[in-house]
């Protein structure tokens, strides 16, 4: 197939060794690149992640659901008040659409920052929950980052993230080691106290 040829094969086009079919763009030649060659200072653009779950909740804990179609998250966390101080937000994974929540197989660390200290605790073992914001109050806004390896039936939970509320701020990681499971649903829920307001957006990244 010369450089500059154009076929036209039903729902299929091939110009030069670039082939268009349906959704997917493939190179024609054995082992052939694609490359995505911009001129002067264009780039080369696309939707870096998708929007899959919003919403706001308060009450005991908050449940959403997300799709399993994609490898990374980022959850992302604000207007977090508690109904007393000291309530750390938390989350867990389902597998099963939300019916039930791990409690087993967590570990994660914090290192959290305030006016006059610095400390990292090292939760050491095996802990029953993901932190996700840590410190909660009944005056002050919380809020949180978190990105998430959204683990295949090979892959383990791992995230990293960091929140800040009020003259707290802590940067969170860690990891679900139980990797046969699939995660399709989260639960946010406070340590003390009760959730007064939350706002959450999860965006998937496909790689």
């Amino acid at each position: 197939m010369t450089s500059n040829s154009i076929n036209n094969t039903g729902s299929a086009i091939t110009i030069g060794n670039i082939g268009l079919t349906g959704n997917t763009i493939s190179s024609e030649d054995t082992n052939g690149n694609i490359l995505f060659s911009p001129d002067g200072t264009g780039v080369v653009a696309g939707a870096a992640s998708k929007l899959i779950a919003t919403g706001t909740g308060s009450g005991s804990e908050v449940d959403v659901a997300i799709p399993t179609t994609f490898k990374y998250l980022i959850i992302k966390l604000t207007n977090y008040v508690n109904s007393t101080s000291a309530g750390h937000l938390n989350f867990r994974i389902s597998s099963d659409g939300g019916s039930s929540f791990v409690t087993t197989g967590y570990i994660s660390n914090r290192h959290y920052n305030t006016w006059t200290s610095s400390t990292l605790a090292n939760t050491g073992g095996e802990q029953t929950f993901m932190p996700a914001i840590y410190w909660g109050s009944a005056t002050q806004a919380g809020s949180a980052e978190i990105y998430f390896n959204h683990g295949a039936a090979s892959i383990d939970n791992g995230f990293f993230g960091f929140s800040s509320q009020g003259t707290e701020f802590a940067y969170v990681s860690g990891c679900h080691y139980l990797s046969s499971l699939l995660t399709n649903a989260l639960r946010f829920y406070p340590e003390n106290g009760s959730i007064t307001s939350l706002t959450y957006n999860i965006y998937g990244l496909e790689s």
